[in-house]
């Protein structure tokens, strides 16, 4: 018999905009919503019943939360640094989770999943961890990106075409690390995509990927557009059924055995997809809206009907239907320290919108270029 959730309560890990549809989910399940974080930003502080101040990477912390008050569930939604947290913290108490907390360690370091994946897996790039710059000057693959191993969000995500350009920009990279741990990759050229998978007992149920629209004039592969169906896998099945495949592999190796991943990869000239970003979690770009609007399938309530004990309706929420069509999810973007004025913009009759502040609220650094605003749906 499938769980009665109405009345339970959850916590969630976060309160920027991708935990507000996750808050606003819950309450319409008639769940009670506690929410916390290091800070009280975001409109998730508001929109949850409960809100209180406390590190979301603070696994003690969360733990005495949720034991003084007895919480049914712990989860987030599109931060990285809160899965680690959330699958410690529930396997703890015996509440339920996705995957076994050490393989959701990996999220902490994207050097470890990376051996992990191992130099046989065809979607891999050569990659190097360092420290130090005595570590990078032995590096001779250019150009790479440097980024922060336990990084998240494009935060701190450099392109840099030599040594020279890498050692200029080493110690901006390193101050995005809260270990101090960094990394070097191999750039790899062509197209970008964004993958959403579903995974119940090891096998991939739900794929859908959509085509990421990233700034050129901006470092670090700042997203600005999602586009659906993905121009560049939708007409191609052998390439999709190669894409297919190894995420596959890559979540068999990385033991990602249930629940949402989320994907980044590229395809290079030659239409090899290479792994760029693969964590156990939703994406937080609400793909999930996206991704509903173009065939009816509901990855968001999918990933809480499956933590609430509902297969069943989990199943049934990965459904697509007929309903299909060309979907772009833009956002509106503006540089950090500026204040709102959503008049500026000459927004057409949208499928969905929303805002992430209100008129006249100054605009917070994030990515320390351009930040996101809002964001609609539009048929395209």
């Amino acid at each position: 018999m499938e769980s009665d959730i109405r009345g339970d309560k959850i916590l969630i890990l976060g309160t920027s905009n991708p935990q507000l549809d996750a808050i606003r989910y819950c309450q319409k399940k008639g769940l009670t919503v506690h929410a916390c974080g290091h800070k009280r930003i975001g409109k998730g502080v508001d929109a949850a019943d409960r809100f209180d101040l406390i590190d979301i990477k603070n696994e003690d912390e969360v733990l005495r939360y949720c034991e003084m008050n007895d919480i049914d569930y712990v989860y987030s939604v599109g931060v990285e640094v809160a899965v680690p947290t959330a699958n410690h913290v529930s396997k703890k108490l015996g509440l339920p989770y996705f995957i076994e907390p050490e393989n959701t360690d990996l999220s902490k370091d994207k050097t470890v999943w990376r051996r992990r994946l191992g130099i046989d897996f065809s979607g891999n790039v050569k990659f190097r961890g360092m420290k130090s710059k005595e570590e990078l000057s032995s590096w001779d693959r250019y150009p790479a990106i440097m980024k922060p191993s336990d990084g998240q969000g494009q935060r701190g995500v450099r392109l840099v075409a030599g040594r020279e350009e890498a050692m200029a920009y080493f110690s901006e990279v390193a101050k995005f690390s809260s270990t101090g741990k960094m990394m070097i990759e191999e750039y790899v050229s062509g197209p970008e995509l964004s993958i959403n998978a579903f995974v119940m007992d090891g096998e991939i149920v739900h794929f859908q990927e959509t085509d990421r629209i990233s700034f050129d004039e901006y470092p670090g592969g700042i997203i600005k557009e999602h586009h659906i169906p993905s121009k560049y896998l939708s007409k191609e099945e052998k390439l999709r059924r190669e894409t297919f495949d190894m995420v596959q592999e890559a979540v068999d190796k990385l033991s990602m055995d249930n629940g949402p991943v989320y994907v980044q990869l590229k395809l290079e000239e030659e239409k090899r997809p290479k792994l760029i970003e693969i964590t156990p979690r939703l994406d937080g770009c609400h793909l999930w809206r996206l991704i509903k609007y173009h065939s009816g399938a509901d990855i968001l309530d999918a990933t809480f009907r499956s933590l609430f004990g509902q297969k069943e309706k989990a199943e049934e929420a990965l459904r697509e239907n007929d309903k299909r069509g060309r979907f772009k999810l833009e956002f509106m973007m503006e540089k950090p320290d500026k204040t709102v004025d959503k008049e500026k913009y000459d927004l057409d009759d949208p499928s969905y919108i929303e805002w992430y502040y209100d008129q006249g609220d100054e605009i917070r650094e994030v990515n320390g270029f351009i930040e996101k605003i809002g964001y609609r749906i539009i048929i395209v």
